[in-house]
């Protein structure tokens, strides 16, 4: 099987667990089932397996993408299989400091930078001031701001990578766009856990995952192809009956 084959074919699996755990939810009114449980966790593992068998621009972006996702799969089995909320947030947050090193590279302008970094912060800041309430009656305030601090660097350096140059384009946006949706979660997350039994946590659970599953196909699909400004030599046959071929540098 080749890479692009392997790619569809879990690409598949990621979107056929979509569907069912989306049906079991709806059928059901729950986002606990067993069988909707088995099929997100399926869909991590095959997000997982993508992010493994993509190689990245370079050794340090193929690594931490792989500790990233090896790490993704082992906080969801503790948090969506076994029920450990604290030790799975605990590796949620060992996820986003991978994801600061892998996203923070390539700084051109430390304006730039500053804008966006006090944007992010006040952002959190605010955020946290409207959940703190929820997050005290659930007994989840200390935990909440302890896990904010690695969430909002995480969140400040994926939207960063837009006015940075390491990567592509096309992956820049998936980074972006994958961490966004991933910050919703873990704020959804938080809120799930503090709303008691009652239509708005039913709601609230069904939701999540039509978010979390298509920000981790996101960031495993943001470690192919080749870096910014990385020159692409192809072979062109020289005219005549010459074998030799003719080394082109593309930029």
């Amino acid at each position: 099987m080749t890479r692009d084959q392997s790619f569809l074919f879990l690409s598949s699996v990621a979107c056929i667990c979509f569907c069912g755990f989306a049906a079991v939810d709806i059928s059901t009114l729950s986002s606990d089932e067993a069988f909707s449980r088995f099929l997100k966790f399926s869909s991590i593992v095959a997000c997982a397996v993508i992010a493994w068998t993509r190689p990245g621009p370079d050794r340090r972006d193929t690594v931490l993408l792989r500790i990233a996702f090896l790490l993704t799969v082992l906080a969801d089995f503790l948090l969506g299989v076994l029920h450990l909320f604290i030790p799975g947030v605990a590796v949620f947050a060992l996820v986003h400091i991978v994801y600061v090193m892998r996203h923070l590279r390539g700084i051109s302008s430390l304006v730039a930078e500053g804008i966006l970094a006090g944007f992010c912060l006040v952002f959190a800041i605010v955020i946290m001031r409207l959940s703190s309430p929820a997050m005290a009656r659930a007994g989840l305030l200390h935990e909440s701001i302890a896990y904010a601090v690695p969430l909002t660097f995480s969140l400040y350096a994926g939207i960063g990578v837009m006015i940075r140059d390491h990567f592509r384009m096309v992956h820049r946006i998936r980074i972006a766009a994958g961490i966004v949706l991933f910050f919703a979660v873990d704020i959804a997350v938080a809120h799930f856990q503090a709303l008691p039994d009652g239509l708005m946590r039913t709601i609230l659970g069904m939701a999540i995952w039509p978010l979390y599953l298509p920000s981790q196909f996101l960031l495993a699909c943001s470690g192919s192809g080749a870096k910014q400004g990385v020159p692409v030599c192809v072979s062109v046959p020289r005219p005549g009956p010459s074998n030799a071929f003719l080394r082109l540098r593309l930029d």
